[in-house]
This record gives structure tokens, sequence and C-alpha cells, in this order.
């Protein structure tokens, strides 16, 4: 290899401390509300963006982090059945098992991988989301305010699985 290699690492991250509401109402009542590592509140979230660029070349890879959520300790559903009111899926005993909500999920890794080529002013780029097709994880109805097959969106999941992509972009105006 008669070039240098140019490699870039970005890390960005960050720890959510405290999530809360205090609603007052007209007599004074007060409602005060932790959502810390809640769905949609997790803990802990990263990305890491990895560029190795050599010549016309760039390879480039990403892996996102979300951390696992938890139910609200106060909030958490006992086992049941559709008979005592607390689950609409379960029959019960003797012909069927108790249950209960699923309201916890780990921990979340999502790759994407490219490679694009750079020729004076075009550029075209080949890439893959969901490198390793993570499905997303799945919780029980309710548990979260916008669902999609039990998966809670606007959080960070996948909802597409492994997916391809091709770009080409041209620029037809100042420097090369």
């Amino acid at each position: 290899f008669d070039r240098p290699f140019d490699v870039s690492l970005d890390i960005t991250g960050h720890r959510l401390i405290e999530r809360t509401e205090l609603y007052v109402n007209d007599a004074g009542e007060r409602d005060f509300n932790s959502h810390h590592r809640e769905i949609g509140y997790a803990e802990h979230k990263a990305e890491f963006n990895l560029r190795v660029d050599y010549d016309d070349w760039r390879l480039a890879w990403t892996t996102r982090y979300l951390g696992n959520y938890e139910s609200d300790p106060n909030a958490v559903d006992k086992w049941s059945n559709i008979h005592d009111g607390s689950s609409s899926t379960c029959l019960g005993p003797p012909t069927d098992s108790n249950c209960k909500d699923i309201e916890t999920i780990d921990e979340y890794w999502l790759h994407h991988a490219s490679v694009r080529y750079q020729y004076r002013k075009h550029q075209v780029t080949l890439g893959v989301r969901n490198v390793f097709d993570e499905p997303p994880p799945k919780i029980s109805l309710g548990e979260h305010w916008s669902m999609m097959h039990n998966v809670p969106r606007g959080v960070g999941y996948d909802l597409y699985g492994r997916t391809y992509f091709l770009s080409a972009r041209v620029n037809f105006g100042g420097s090369e």
C-alpha cells in the first residue's frame, strides 16, 4: 500500500440519571412519577462509528447500543388469568396456565456496515443496515405508548430487519 490509511472512531454515549414527572392538580395534590430505566428511557445509550479511508475508498461500521429496560416496580403485574381480570390472554387452571405481561427488555446491539467509492465529483455507497438481522424485542401490549406488532416504536429498535442500500451522489457545483 503506497498511500496511508486514515482511521477514525467516534463514540457518543450518555447515561440517563433522572427522568421524572410531577403533576399538581388544582387542589394542590401532587402525583410524582419516575420513568428511569422504563421502556423508552434506557439508562445507557451509545453509538460507535468506525471509518477506514484508503485512497478513494471508505469502509464504515456503526454500532448502536441500547441498555436494558425494567418495569416500574410499583406497576409490575402479578401472575393471573382472564377470570381474575388481570390478564387478557391466559385462561388459567385447570385448562391453561396463568401468565403476566412482558415488561422488561434486555440490552440491544445493532450493527451497520458500508463501503464507499468516491472519484472526483462522484460517489457511490453500498451498505447493509442491521448486519446480523437482530430482531427487536417484543413486549406485551399496553406497556409502551406507541407499539407496532408488540415492539415499542420511537425507542431505537430496528423494525425492518436486515436491509441493503445503494446510493449515488454527484456534485454539480463547487470544487472536486
